[in-house]
Parts: C-alpha cells; sequence; structure tokens
C-alpha cells in the first residue's frame, strides 16, 4: 500500500494469543507516544493512535497473522462549522468598525494637539 499524505496510523490490532504485555511492547513499535487507548475484543488488543471520526476510509495491512496495522484517510475539512459562518459574518460586516474610527480618529486628534 503507498502511503500519502493523508493517510495515518489508525490503530494496531493485536492477536490476544500474545501475552498483554508483549502486545502493548508490539504496539508501542507503531505509535511511539505514550497512547494508553486499547481495548480487548474477543480475539485481540486494539491499540489506537487516533479517533476514528478523524478518517474517511480504512485499510489495513496485516504484517503476520498475529499483527494488522489499519490505517486511515484522513477527511479533509471544509470549514463549514458553526464558528467559520460566524467569523465570516463578522469579517463581513464587522460591527465594531465604529470603535476603530472613532479610535484611530481620537489617537489622529491626540497627536494634532501635542504637537501644537
Amino acid at each position: 500500500m503507498e502511503k500519502n499524505n493523508k493517510m495515518q496510523l489508525h490503530a494496531v490490532i493485536v492477536s490476544n494469543k500474545i501475552p498483554f504485555e508483549d502486545a502493548r511492547k508490539i504496539s508501542k513499535e507503531f505509535i511511539p507516544k505514550n497512547r494508553n487507548f486499547y481495548r480487548e475484543t474477543k480475539n485481540s488488543y486494539r491499540f489506537r493512535n487516533h479517533p476514528k471520526q478523524q478518517f474517511d476510509n480504512f485499510y489495513t495491512k496485516k504484517l503476520n497473522k498475529d499483527v494488522s496495522l489499519i490505517y486511515g484517510e484522513h477527511k479533509t475539512i471544509s470549514g463549514g462549522g458553526f464558528w467559520d459562518s460566524v467569523s465570516n459574518w463578522l469579517i463581513k460586516n464587522n460591527p465594531l468598525s465604529w470603535m476603530l474610527k472613532s479610535s484611530v480618529e481620537t489617537a489622529q486628534q491626540n497627536r494634532l494637539n501635542k504637537n501644537r
């Protein structure tokens, strides 16, 4: 599998035939940060690197019969959230422009008064 910029490691799955401490060591080879997100399923231990909500598509790379890597393709964020629309409205309408104008005018008048 060719790994592009959008692909990141989502999880490491290790068979529960391997003792938990050994499985954790295997996962640390692929997830070097101190992340303690894991859960035990019926047949495996699943060590998570990033939450699944960050990805659109998932791809599995099976290293051997006991270890699999799950890669995810990062979602593209379009910026259509609530705060994006609020900030766009503020940029367009600029409700504080009167305050900025008055403070600039006041500063200019103060400078003129000091120069007299």
